[in-house]
């Protein structure tokens, strides 16, 4: 529980062997739930969160029976379970390891301390993290991110490709679906 609210991970995963277990395991103490659903995966993903889960309660394997294409349909079925084990605010993870949960309370504060409905994680605020990405990966986002300002308007919009969001359950489902 953090700040009275409980938490749900949600972590979408596809072929994530090499990172699943360092990605659930760097999620801090105050984390009720994590909730892996595992896209089909091809490669050892599944048996290695199902064997983690004897070791921590707080984590579901949800096995997707036909591949989503993508993490959105994933990211939805793990935001459900959340929600019925009562969580009060969802959260995405992805299964790479590439989102830094030492980050986890400041998103979560925008959505407790700021009211926000919904908060999302930026790259660009931190060199730190620039430095370790890919230039190819760092010139595809800034123009995507243009482009995004360009045709949305919303200037003050960053990263729109970061999947690393925090959502207030009741703001969740009222969500068009």
């Amino acid at each position: 529980m953090y700040k009275n609210n409980k938490i749900s991970v949600s972590i979408p995963a596809y072929n994530e062997e090499k990172y699943i277990i360092e990605t659930i395991k760097g999620l801090p103490e105050f984390v009720d739930f994590i909730v892996v659903a595992n896209d089909c995966s091809k490669d050892q993903t599944a048996k290695l969160v199902e064997e983690y889960s004897k070791q921590d309660s707080r984590v579901t394997l949800i096995n997707l029976e036909k591949n989503a294409g993508g993490p959105g349909l994933p990211i939805q079925i793990a935001h459900e379970r959340g929600i019925e084990f009562g969580a009060d605010i969802l959260v995405v993870v992805n299964g790479d390891n590439q989102m830094d949960p030492s980050y986890l309370s400041s998103l979560l504060d925008k959505v407790i301390d700021d009211d926000f409905d919904y908060a999302k994680g930026n790259r660009f605020f931190h060199l730190k993290n620039l430095k370790q990405m890919p230039k190819v990966r760092i010139v595809g986002n800034v123009f995507v991110s243009f482009l995004n300002k360009f045709c949305t308007g919303y200037w003050s919009i960053s990263d729109p490709l970061n999947g690393y969001t925090a959502i207030k359950v009741q703001t969740y489902k009222i969500l068009d679906q």
